[in-house]
């Protein structure tokens, strides 16, 4: 990966908001670059807490298991996005697992490399912060919803959050820009792989959505967001 490609990929990332040129090149030239494949792991929960990541390129997914053995989807990253974050808050493991979904290039800047960077531009750890603070938004938001709404209705806004993050123009729809499996959307709505099959099932008989292998297209976003609740979904942001 050129300098050029990393430069450009962070001078449109959150992280960079409100930096000037030269910090984002000191960013550049500090960073190291990952390339890792569909499948691959960046790291494990409860792994020791080391480097802070950005995604360049490809799509991430950070997921945790619960004490029970389940795990919970909570979310999935794009090119610009952050993870790792709480990597400068004193945590000493990660809270959660990241695994490409296809192959990935991540830039990657150590603990030491990266607080000699925040003490030099605040404005980074402004930033962090504001990326964990929405990320925490977005949690209390998903708690809500698996305290209070129907098991369908969480399907529909998990799948109309997607659709807004990485959507693409299909000829019969939007499709979810990257593979995914039913049993993910399972795991990000707290139900089981046999209740979202049937829900989508009968989306597909009733013209709202198409399913193919690892794929699934929104036909009919009215009607989907309809049984969401109707409201605007926001993209999350990563």
């Amino acid at each position: 990966m050129s300098e050029s490609s990393s430069f450009a990929c962070l001078r449109t990332a959150a992280l960079t908001r409100g930096l000037d040129d030269g910090a984002v090149s000191e960013l550049v030239a500090a960073t190291q670059t990952v390339r890792i494949q569909d499948g691959g792991t960046l790291f494990v929960q409860d792994d020791p807490a080391a480097n802070l990541y950005l995604l360049h390129d490809g799509r991430i997914k950070i997921s945790q298991l619960t004490p029970t053995g389940d795990q919970i989807v909570m979310r999935y990253l794009g090119s610009g996005d952050m993870f790792g974050c709480m990597v400068l808050s004193g945590m000493l493991s990660y809270p959660a697992t990241a695994n490409a979904i296809g192959d990935c290039s991540v830039l990657r800047w150590s603990k030491k490399v990266m607080g000699e960077l925040l003490e030099e531009h605040p404005l980074l750890a402004t930033n962090t912060l504001t990326t964990v603070g929405i990320r925490m938004r977005e949690l209390q938001e998903r708690l809500g919803e698996l305290a209070n709404e129907r098991v369908e209705q969480r399907i529909a806004r998990t799948v109309l959050r997607l659709v807004v993050q990485a959507g693409e123009r299909a000829e019969d729809g939007i499709r979810i820009g990257f593979p995914i499996l039913r049993q993910d959307i399972a795991d990000m709505t707290g139900t089981t792989l046999h209740t979202v099959s049937r829900t989508m099932s009968s989306w597909e008989s009733h013209g709202l959505a198409k399913l193919g292998r690892r794929r699934v297209t929104v036909t009919d976003m009215d009607g989907v967001a309809y049984i969401g609740g109707g409201d605007n979904i926001s993209p999350q942001a990563a």
